[in-house]
């Protein structure tokens, strides 16, 4: 059968040798067929797949990477997470600002589940986060959206309970937490447990991200800190 194709357009072509035999062999090949339909046919039908093959190998490499973009197919669900990068001091004050264990600042991360890589690109690296304050019972490892807004402790009197920056905005998949206390509330009991928390403003399609929260600290109204100050200095006053 290959004797009777023409050859007229192949002389120059780059074609494989081999690719150019399973052409030949293949029984898609008519008799009267030009140089120049041939390579079309060899274009469709063997080079176009291997190159997607190849296309969609480089887009899996790339999504096993190290760093996770965010970006992706509108139709494909992910599952990402928000976690704190330390735990809250062990006694925070009312009216104090809350730090990490030892004075150190505290982060939002965003992670993927599935690879447990920080996501640092794409519109959810850059969103909007509402901090909260939750019950420090809360101690479950797993749970919904509607799991977490239930333990959220949104109000006292009608007051706020957090003050400062309650919102952050992710750079990189990064927020970092600044100038935040704890009101001061003659209803609260004066020594709580509690738990910071962390969710995203608005949602995204197909994906879900999970909220983060911290450790259990224990608030303390900052009327004991004064009064326990004065106390000290009455008893060094009477020692002297």
């Amino acid at each position: 059968m290959s004797n009777n194709l023409p050859t007229s357009g192949l002389a120059n072509s780059q074609i494989n040798p081999a690719v150019l035999e399973e052409i030949i062999c293949s029984d898609f090949i008519i008799k009267e067929i030009d140089g120049a339909s041939l390579l079309h046919i060899a274009s469709e039908q063997i080079v176009r797949p291997i190159v997607n093959k190849e296309n969609e190998q480089q887009l899996k490499y790339l999504n096993n990477g190290k760093c996770y973009s965010g970006a992706g197919s509108s139709s494909e669900s992910r599952d990402l997470e928000l976690q704190f990068s330390c735990n809250v001091s062990e006694t925070v004050w009312t009216a104090d600002t809350i730090k990490g264990e030892g004075n150190s600042s505290i982060l939002v991360t965003l992670f993927n589940v599935h690879t447990g890589e920080a996501v640092i690109s794409g519109p959810e690296a850059s969103a909007k986060l509402e901090i909260v304050i939750l019950k420090g019972s809360f101690d479950r490892d797993d749970w919904t959206a509607e799991e977490f807004s239930q333990n959220i402790i949104k109000e006292m009197n009608g007051k706020n309970i957090l003050k400062g920056n309650v919102v952050l905005e992710l750079k990189d998949g990064i927020g970092t937490l600044t100038d935040l206390s704890i009101l001061h509330d003659r209803n609260w009991k004066r020594v709580s447990k509690l738990r910071l928390g962390a969710r995203f403003i608005d949602g995204f399609q197909n994906i879900r991200v999970k909220e983060a929260k911290t450790n259990t600290f224990t608030m303390k109204d900052r009327r004991m800190k004064v009064c326990d100050t004065r106390a000290f200095g009455v008893r060094f006053s009477n020692s002297s």
